[in-house]
């Protein structure tokens, strides 16, 4: 049984340890050591997942962040960005690299849409043409 939540957008998240822990487990992604902090993230079908392990927390240690169908709704990465650069003033090396992979998938979305044969509306055209003018 998923327990994601609906954040906003594409965004879905999980605090869910059990199905979390399953979840790398069964994807082969589970680190050997949980006494540091890690981040990881990868690409599933048209999903761009992001996980967090944050051993100094009492509660909610996994986090599991997932950008349903990623290409096409840049604004809930932009939106992590600046939540994990702000939760980084607190704890650097915990939710920098966090960051960083949101960043990476920001830098590279043009070429994960080309790949993908992604073609923008008339909507999203026009307001890039006046975020461009402003």
């Amino acid at each position: 049984m998923k327990t994601e939540k609906h954040i906003g957008g594409n965004l879905y998240g999980s605090t869910n340890e059990t199905q979390i822990i399953d979840y790398l487990a069964d994807h082969k992604k589970m680190p050997a050591n949980l006494n540091k902090s890690f981040v990881l993230s990868f690409m599933e079908d048209k999903n761009f997942n992001l996980i967090l392990f944050l051993p100094n927390e009492t509660q909610n240690k996994f986090m599991q962040f997932t950008f349903v169908d990623f290409i096409t709704n840049e604004d809930t990465l932009i939106y992590m960005s600046g939540m994990f650069k702000e939760l980084s003033k607190q704890d650097y090396s915990a939710y920098k690299p966090a960051q960083n992979k949101v960043d990476d998938v920001l830098y590279m979305l043009p070429t994960y849409r080309a790949l993908a044969g992604y073609k923008k509306s008339v909507e999203e055209e026009s307001a890039e043409k006046v975020k461009v003018a402003y």
